[in-house]
């Protein structure tokens, strides 16, 4: 907007038009909870290693379904 605005372009089209555009998407992020996780792991496994041992599995288990 403010591009538009400093070269003169600016108006209620415009303005429209930038509000109708999709930007706000929901993120794309995964939740579970953590007590179901939790139990797989030691109480000082770091998040970072739990998410990692995850993501491994699921690419093991998605190699076995093909």
């Amino acid at each position: 907007m403010r591009k538009l605005c400093d070269e003169g372009r600016l108006d209620y089209e415009a303005i429209a038009s930038i509000m109708q555009e999709n930007k706000n998407s929901p993120p794309k992020h995964f939740k579970l909870p953590q007590e179901r996780i939790r139990k797989f792991f030691s109480a000082d496994t770091p998040v970072n290693v739990i998410e990692e041992t995850i993501i491994k599995a699921l690419e093991l288990w998605k190699r076995s379904k093909k």
